[in-house]
Formats: structure tokens, C-alpha cells, sequence
């Protein structure tokens, strides 16, 4: 389906953009109805919001996630599902309850070794 006018319905050309208070539909009707070609390049640039973290948290998340590898762990097939029951008992990914699992046990016995 073509959104072209034939030779016979010339678009209109547009000498400056319509008002603000069009609804997305009504605009899309005036961009089907009018030539852009005078008005390419002339709209005033509007930049995003910016997000809710602010640019520090935003880069201690990044390095976070860099500081993280990806590992193979060799589990048998029970002791998966297993950690996958509780996980979702918990209401947590399982990848993150093995994890805080992983965590806890090398926290115990830096503790042993230390003690």
C-alpha cells in the first residue's frame, strides 16, 4: 500500500510544522497530506528525558555488570530443578538464588579460615 499522491493529488508543500496540540493521529493525516520538503532539517531537536538514575548510578551498574562473569557450572539435573523449586517458592530467579547461595558459602568459609 503507497502513501504517494499520484501526479494528479500534488501534496501540499508545508511552509512550518503544525501545533502541538495535534493527537498522533492527526499528525500522521498532515504528514500523509503535506510535502516535507521545506521543513527537513528545520524542527527543533527535542532530547529525551533523562532517566531516574543519575549518571553515577548508571555507571557503577555498568561496571558492576562488567565485573561479573559468566561461568559454567557442571549441576546434575536434580540439583537444578531443586534450586529451581525453592527459587520459585521464594519468588526469586533461580540464577540469582545460587548466587547469593555461592556467596554465602564463600563468606563462611573465609570466615573458617580466617577464625
Amino acid at each position: 500500500m503507497s502513501t504517494r499522491k499520484s501526479k494528479s493529488q500534488k501534496l501540499s508543500v508545508a511552509t512550518a510544522w503544525p501545533n502541538d496540540n495535534l493527537s498522533d493521529e492527526e499528525f500522521v493525516r498532515w504528514v500523509e497530506t503535506h510535502s516535507l520538503e521545506k521543513l527537513i532539517g528545520t524542527a527543533e531537536r527535542v532530547l529525551p528525558e533523562p532517566s531516574s538514575r543519575t549518571i553515577l548510578e548508571e555507571t557503577k551498574r555498568k561496571r558492576e555488570v562488567f565485573e561479573r562473569l559468566l561461568l559454567a557450572l557442571g549441576l546434575s539435573r536434580e540439583d537444578l530443578k531443586a534450586a529451581r523449586h525453592i527459587a520459585r517458592k521464594k519468588g526469586t530467579p533461580y540464577t540469582t538464588l545460587l548466587r547469593a547461595w555461592i556467596r554465602e558459602g564463600l563468606r563462611r568459609e573465609q570466615q573458617r579460615a580466617a577464625g
